[in-house]
């Protein structure tokens, strides 16, 4: 724990840039292809299922439905139980 008298910025072990598994590693419009197959192969499927598929970050995944529903091409609705 660091003491409240000791600065972070003198500490070797801070992190001062992302992460390296925060870059981007996917292109958003290879993703939104992903997904657009895999509705079109299981219909509805959940925000769960799709990040597992597409085995990248939660953050990609989120950035290329938001991108799909602002075209209109996806929606989102509750699962019924």
């Amino acid at each position: 724990m660091v003491k409240a008298s000791e600065s972070f910025e003198d500490k070797e072990w801070v992190v001062k840039g992302p992460h390296a598994s925060m870059v981007i590693k996917h292109p958003v419009e290879s993703l939104e292809g992903e997904i657009l197959l895999l509705l079109r192969v299981h219909g509805r499927i959940r925000l769960s299922q799709i990040w597992l598929r597409c085995k990248c970050h939660l953050w990609e995944v989120s950035l290329a439905l938001k991108r799909l529903k602002e075209r209109g091409l996806v929606e989102e609705s509750p699962l019924e139980q």
